[in-house]
């Protein structure tokens, strides 16, 4: 079972590890690939005329407002990527917060044209006010709360330092904005590439300033009262019945009667359980005397084993049920026939003929029966040097066979073995 992994601790806003966050985010994945996009449209928008490019280049800036409000969501949920698409808050929110943008806009706007010696003053105050105010919004999802003035002072208060930096970014990306390409062009750019430039760095403050209010959110979450929703993995019925077994395996292991343990653990051996509970409930049953279960468990774990590729395990558990029963032998002949070559090439030879001549004795009346006899016998002639016994075995085979209309095999192994030829080619090696 897959657990869901526990939630990292978040980054403190004012600490350096959340600085180089906010740096690295823009330029991962889906956020990277939103500069991308927005600064390509941008260039086509240039194109238009005049009043039609301003309207676009407008829209731009909103989508890409609103963009920066979905990364602050999902970093304030605890994710460490950028969303893909704007699928965490729904369109209502997004109202407000273009809204909130707008408005600060046009109060700046309005200095600006109507009082240009108080810009400074404007910016410092819009700077200060709008981290509280979209956290606020953010936060009771309600335009009416983000626009008391006292709910910006609670979120100021309870971030401290990290909101004299979010203040700080925020005057940096309104001055950037205001000033516009001719910062770079005063660089010695020239328009065609100060005007990329421009847009390329403004855009990724913002993205870094969404990110970095959301870090502040996830970090006071418990003082602002934020709810971090942990999204968790539903718990499937498969990884149910795994918890059910692990706490039946527990208790059967406290149980000191061995018929109650294997009991007890029955249901986890019937699930596939791994090997050291298969053993305990094998060891379980052998001291409660219930040889019959014994058998029957060895018959079908060993088929498994077999069938999984793992044919030491299936020897070595064969080899133990040979000694619980004598008569001991696998239910079908394809796996069995598997884990006999494997007891060929360890030169097992007594444990794999005992196996083969218990499957003959326990299903005379099937065809692949014949097959295993064949089998048998050439283990007898070859290996251990007991031909009568394995004349004795053909005979008897060649007598089912004949009705069958399958006695050429056999009859070609009696010739063999009526010359002293070996009955079959030599067992090689694996690997």
């Amino acid at each position: 079972m897959n657990d869901v992994p526990s939630p990292r601790r978040p980054l403190s806003p004012a600490s350096v590890p959340a600085l180089l966050d906010v740096l690295g985010y823009p330029l991962q994945g889906a956020a990277l690939a939103a500069l991308a996009a927005i600064l390509a449209v941008r260039a086509l928008a240039a194109l238009l005329p005049g009043p039609i490019a301003v309207l676009c280049q407008g829209l731009l800036w909103l989508a890409l407002y609103k963009y920066a409000l979905e990364c602050m969501a999902a970093t304030a949920q605890g994710r460490r990527e950028s969303p893909d698409v704007l699928a965490h808050l729904d369109d209502s929110i997004h109202r407000r917060h273009i809204w909130v943008q707008v408005g600060a806009l046009a109060l700046l706007v309005a200095v600006i044209l109507l009082a240009p010696d108080q810009v400074v003053l404007a910016a410092l105050l819009a700077a200060a006010i709008l981290p509280g105010l979209i956290l606020a919004l953010a936060i009771g999802q309600n335009l009416g709360a983000a626009l008391n003035p006292l709910n910006w002072l609670v979120v100021a208060g309870r971030l401290g330092p990290s909101y004299v930096l979010l203040a700080l970014l925020w005057l940096l990306v309104s001055a950037l904005q205001f000033s516009g390409a001719g910062v770079f062009a005063l660089g010695g750019l020239p328009d065609w590439l100060a005007y990329p430039c421009f847009y390329l760095v403004t855009h990724y403050l913002v993205l870094m300033q969404f990110r970095w209010m959301g870090l502040a959110l996830l970090a006071h979450a418990d003082q602002l009262g934020y709810e971090v929703r942990v999204a968790e993995r539903p718990e499937l019925l498969r990884d149910r019945e795994q918890a059910a077994v692990r706490r039946g395996i527990a208790s059967a292991r406290e149980l000191g009667d061995p018929g109650g343990r294997a009991d007890a653990l029955r249901e986890a051996v019937r699930l596939g359980a791994a090997e050291p509970v298969q053993r305990e409930y094998r060891i379980a049953l052998r001291a409660a005397g219930r040889r019959e279960e014994l058998d029957a468990h060895a018959r079908v774990r060993a088929s498994e084993l077999v069938v999984l590729g793992e044919l030491k395990s299936a020897a070595a558990l064969a080899n133990e049920a040979l000694q619980d029963n004598p008569q001991f032998s696998l239910p079908e002949a394809e796996p069995l026939e598997r884990l006999l070559d494997h007891l060929e090439r360890l030169g097992q030879w007594r444990n794999a003929l005992a196996l083969a001549l218990n499957y003959r004795r326990s299903f005379p009346k099937r065809r692949d029966s014949l097959r295993l006899a064949s089998r048998a016998a050439g283990i007898l002639a070859d290996q251990l040097d007991e031909p009568a016994e394995a004349a004795a075995l053909l005979d008897e085979a060649l007598e089912q066979a004949v009705p069958l209309g399958e006695q050429a095999p056999l009859e070609a192994l009696r010739q063999r073995l009526a010359s002293g030829l070996p009955l079959r080619s030599p067992i090689r090696p694996s690997g």
